[in-house]
């Protein structure tokens, strides 16, 4: 499926070119190709999330949720230590 999907990314990109109106189908490939693994979508959704959390602006509306949703999915939860105050097991 990447492979049928990645040339129609590749002529969408992440901005719309010229005089081109709306999103059209470029945030659900940009989605779907984050979902199958694709390294450089989500590096790139990484990025723009990293700029979207310095200045919102810089994120286009409507890739917001595609980007979000791509971070969140590949997000590492810091791992849970034990408070040397939690009640032990008896």
């Amino acid at each position: 499926m990447r492979a049928k999907l990645h040339p129609l990314f590749d002529r969408l990109g992440w901005e719309p070119a010229g005089r081109e109106a709306g999103d059209g189908p470029r945030s659900s490939v940009i989605r779907v190709l984050g979902e199958l693994g694709d390294e450089e979508i989500l590096t790139e959704a990484r990025r723009r999330f990293a700029a979207f959390l310095k200045n919102p602006q810089s994120l286009r509306p409507e890739l917001c949720e595609s980007v979000i949703h791509l971070v969140g999915l590949t997000a590492i939860a810091p791992p849970t230590t034990r408070s040397s105050r939690s009640p032990a097991k008896a």
